[in-house]
């Protein structure tokens, strides 16, 4: 059925936009990874051994301190870690 739906997928030429994925720790510490799936972004975490209990999607629309949007940081940026407290 996989295999299906992914055949439908291309056919239909549909395309995900990466997203911007908040990793969150127990003492309220959190990181920001901008990647094409959940699966890429678990992948690029684990690289930095970060620790976290909880994955959000956050909204690309969300302002962030330095003035600017989540989707003005990450346009044309490759999958990567974008940083966190």
């Amino acid at each position: 059925m996989n295999k299906e739906i992914n055949a439908y997928k291309a056919k239909l030429g549909m395309e995900y936009s990466p997203r911007v994925y908040k990793f969150i720790k127990n003492d309220s510490n959190f990181m920001y990874v901008f990647a094409k799936s959940l699966d890429q972004s678990k992948f690029l975490i684990s690289r930095q051994n970060y620790q976290w209990n909880e994955i959000k999607i956050v909204d690309e629309q969300k302002g962030m301190d330095n003035g600017l949007t989540l989707k003005e940081i990450t346009e044309g940026k490759e999958p990567t870690i974008l940083g966190g407290l």
